[in-house]
């Protein structure tokens, strides 16, 4: 919320969108059990 606004970011690139998931997945089968993959993050600044 930006001065009452609900600001978000556009949707991603089918291209992008079809890498992240790819990559998702292997980094999924790769990753020790301990850890969790995701395909999305929180940076605040």
């Amino acid at each position: 919320m930006i001065d009452g606004s609900f600001v978000v970011s556009p949707m991603l690139a089918y291209d992008h969108a079809l890498c992240a998931g790819r990559l998702r997945a292997i980094l999924l089968d790769a990753a020790p059990d301990k850890f969790e993959v995701v395909e999305t993050g929180n940076l605040r600044v």
